[in-house]
């Protein structure tokens, strides 16, 4: 149920307000505070939606509980009341981010209108059964604005999507690049979307697909140290051992990208072009060695005849099909070249997804690619 705060020193005042809003919108639920301390430990112990709050209250006053929610927790909507309105406090709340003001006597009819608005915009969504970058992937193209709460053992962070770009990221102290690339690492999160973005604030000039790549490159090597927990997916990372001593230096960076578990498929791998050898893998698939150099070799000839036509076109895509199994490969834009083999069962799988992450993978490895080249 969606929860509304009213915060006001005046027992009386926030006793009727939060009668009244409970009366005409009966499907919120209302909680009240007589300070600004008290509604910090409320906000702190319960998911809180919407704050009303009193400007002028001794203790910790309007003022700093919005600075302290722009701060802390900046998802959450906040508005004001003041039965002193001046030019310095609309001043301050311009400074704080144009935050809304309302004069005492409140006319309640407009302000619950108002605040029915923002509440019907910031609807809540649940998610589960897909993993948290391939959710970000998917948002990305699709080009949405939102805001990701992330929950995982006890952690809660929060990622803010404009227009499908990742501008900001919060989880206790850390903000930005460290915060998003923390959050998407975390395993068996739970995510609520809020269909909208709470900040302008950028903190996150990277690319989406380098902070998903750099946080699994860090769930890999804390792997290496423990054993980790994989859904039930063994991830086959042997092949890496096998790159000779004078392999490229562009062929090690790809080889060793951290290929994450698949959501919905069989396996995921990263194969050569030129040999059909498997470079890293993830997922469980027999015979996926057979169908990588079957898969090369096709691409080889198709890159050959398009060649010789010379219609000046590039492979995008190849797909292979079976009674048992579809193959869906995309070329990486990398030097020297290579492919992104994906494997699922079409009794499971969902064509038009997996289309949509294999396209999102490939994206976000190629980015990750050429950060790191640029990086060195």
């Amino acid at each position: 149920m969606t929860r509304v705060l009213i915060v006001d020193d005046d027992p009386n005042q926030v006793r009727v307000l939060a009668r009244v809003v409970s009366l005409r919108q009966p499907g919120l639920s209302v909680v009240t505070a007589h300070s600004g301390s008290e509604a910090v430990e409320l906000l702190r112990s319960m998911p809180i939606d919407l704050v009303l709050t009193d400007l002028q209250m001794p203790d910790t006053n309007g003022f700093e509980l919005v600075a302290w929610l722009l701060s802390h927790q900046p998802h959450v909507q906040v508005f004001t009341m003041t039965a002193f309105p001046d030019d310095e406090a609309v001043d301050r709340l311009r400074a704080l981010g144009s935050v809304e003001c309302y004069t005492k006597p409140l006319d309640v009819a407009s302000v619950l209108e108002r605040l029915s608005q923002t509440l019907a915009q910031g609807m809540r969504g649940h998610v589960r059964n897909i993993s948290l970058p391939s959710l970000l992937q998917l948002i990305e193209m699709e080009r949405k604005t939102c805001t990701l709460a992330v929950e995982s053992e006890g952690r809660t962070g929060y990622l803010y999507m404009n227009d499908g770009a990742l501008i900001d990221a919060r989880w206790g102290d850390r903000q930005g690049d460290e915060a998003a690339i923390q959050i998407a690492g975390w395993r068996s999160s739970g995510v609520t979307i809020i269909n909208t973005c709470a900040t302008k604030q950028r903190t996150i000039e990277r690319p989406m697909g380098f902070i998903i790549m750099e946080a699994v490159r860090l769930m890999d090597e804390a792997g290496r140290t423990k054993k980790p927990e994989t859904d039930g997916l063994e991830i086959d990372l042997s092949s890496m051992d096998e790159v000779p001593d004078n392999t490229p230096i562009d062929l090690r960076s790809v080889s060793h990208f951290p290929v994450p578990a698949p959501s919905d498929n069989n396996a995921i791998a990263i194969v050569e072009t030129a040999t059909g050898r498997i470079r890293t893998s993830a997922g469980q698939f027999q015979g996926l060695a057979a169908v990588a150099q079957l898969v090369a070799k096709i691409y080889a000839n198709e890159a050959r005849a398009v060649d010789q036509m010379g219609i000046g076109e590039a492979i995008t895509e190849i797909v292979m099909t079976t009674e048992k199994y579809w193959t869906m490969t995309r070329p990486l834009k990398t030097e020297p070249p290579s492919l992104a083999l994906l494997v699922f069962d079409p009794q499971r799988g969902n064509v038009v997804m997996e289309r949509l992450e294999l396209e999102a993978f490939v994206h976000a490895l190629e980015e990750w690619s050429s950060v790191r080249a640029e990086m060195r």
